[in-house]
């Protein structure tokens, strides 16, 4: 089960579930048979499409910025100015809000919506088609929750920076989601069956509603935290520390150059820097590693985050000098709580572009092709994916004076090596750059659990360092 979480947000929003006639009437939250709608428009699906899977999804909102309603009187006339007018009509609307949704459900199609709607093949709009979003709707498919209302009990509040200052009093945030059995619920007739243009058809569902604090959120302190308090740590509380090592590797000596020319065996060697009981993956983060070369003067190194504290012996003994350079490992939570909206850092990833094939585009038209996953390869195409990943992750690439990227794509390789039985190949780059730090929060989790792919094999770890 994963989580796919939305931003809906836009000038104008309407999410009819009861109009008739001459009042257009909307909610004031989004519809699931509205947010179906947008889904189905993303993926290209014509209003005769089934909708079973889209509808069986999971689905909770959570009214960050309710906005306000706004009523527009509108006539329609013949254009040629003769014939009787149409009735006048009465159109609801909810001016400037901001909605976070959540959709739970198979983490294989949520990427692929999550895919689509990053790439739709219809417009995307808020309920009614004068209505588009002002931002990309998805904000991306996650692991760290249980569930929509997990979710929605503890992303960051996504409201403006004006409404927040407008609305310093206010405490708590309003979720409604699909009942279970046992919930108290209300009837809500916004469960989409059919889009036909032969007739709409909904059915009704159960809706729970709760409320949750705003101190409660990831990454938010009280409302007035922007008046100068102090901002505490915003890792989940969970009993452990994070580390981050580094251990300097002897590329001379013949187990050293053994584990590098594979990343199954160095992973297998970071595993065993660790008891059978230790945290490997946790709501802290998880365990992650790289390794770095730096040429012949700067040598090559180990760097490993971990929620454990790592043993090197092992590893030193055999990769590297076990008496002079036995290895370090410091606390991360000061660089981690360090982290404020706007500061600019020098980072370096290695990582794995790569990407789920929703559509086969080749000439020979091969269905097996699609769902399968393919490495981007050129410089390109990777930086395209860098850029794709630092908007989810709570940053933004920091450009040169002139207006060029600073990112330097270097090191890409197509690496194979042996897993039990069968060769494995992952393409492989790493970035190195300058970074805005734009969401403390999602950027905290980027660097405790990793971005992308292949984190078992030395991809996905991103290390910060300060710019001069």
């Amino acid at each position: 089960m994963a989580v796919l979480l939305l931003r809906l947000s836009g000038p104008m929003q309407s999410w009819g579930d009861s109009s008739r006639f001459v009042r257009r009437t909307t909610r004031t939250e989004p519809t699931k048979s509205g947010v179906v709608g947008m889904l189905a428009s993303a993926l290209g699906r014509s209003r005769e499409d089934a909708l079973d899977d889209l509808a069986q999804l999971e689905f909770g909102v959570r009214a960050d910025q309710p906005g306000s309603l706004m009523v527009d009187f509108q006539t329609e006339r013949p254009s040629e100015g003769r014939g009787k007018s149409m009735p006048l009509s009465y159109r609801y609307y909810l001016a400037d809000a901001k909605f976070l949704v959540a959709l739970a459900g198979p983490h294989d199609q949520l990427e692929a919506i999550d895919h689509a709607l990053r790439n739709p093949r219809w417009p995307l709009y808020l309920g009614r088609r004068s209505c588009p979003p002002d931002v990309a709707p998805s904000m991306g498919v996650t692991d760290r929750y249980r569930d929509v209302r997990e979710a929605l009990a503890a992303e960051p509040w996504i409201a403006s920076k004006k409404f927040r200052q407008t609305h310093r009093g206010l405490a708590e945030l309003e979720v409604s989601c699909d009942a279970r059995e046992g919930d108290p619920a209300e009837s809500q007739t916004d469960h989409p069956v059919s889009f036909s243009g032969a007739g709409r058809t909904y059915a009704s569902r159960g809706v729970y509603r709760f409320r949750v604090p705003l101190t409660q959120l990831s990454g938010e302190g009280a409302v007035g935290t922007a008046s100068g308090e102090k901002r505490e740590s915003t890792l989940p509380q969970g009993g452990y520390t994070l580390y981050i090592s580094r251990l300097p590797l002897n590329t001379a000596r013949r187990d050293a150059a053994r584990l590098l020319a594979s990343p199954y065996r160095m992973h297998a060697a970071v595993e065993n820097a660790f008891p059978p009981g230790a945290t490997r993956d946790c709501d802290e983060g998880r365990i992650l590693w790289r390794v770095d070369s730096y040429g012949q003067h700067g040598g090559t190194w180990l760097y490993i985050v971990s929620p454990d504290r790592p043993d090197f012996s092992h590893i030193a003994e055999q990769c590297g000098w076990p008496s002079a350079a036995p290895g370090e490992t410091k606390d991360y939570s000061p660089v981690l709580d360090a982290l404020e909206p706007g500061q600019v850092w020098r980072f370096r990833l290695k990582a794995n572009p790569a990407r789920k094939v929703a559509v086969d585009k080749g000439r020979r038209g091969n269905p097996k092709v699609v769902g399968t996953i393919q490495g981007h390869v050129t410089v390109a195409q990777q930086l395209e994916w860098l850029e794709d990943r630092a908007a989810r992750n709570g940053f933004e690439i920091a450009g040169e004076p002139d207006g060029s990227s600073s990112v330097v794509v270097s090191q890409r390789h197509a690496e194979k090596f042996r897993r039990n039985d069968s060769q494995v190949t992952i393409d492989t780059a790493v970035f190195d750059g300058a970074l805005i730090v734009k969401n403390p929060q999602l950027m905290r989790q980027a660097l405790c659990h990793g971005m992308g792919r292949a984190k078992g094999f030395g991809c996905g770890l991103l290390t910060i360092m300060p710019v001069g």
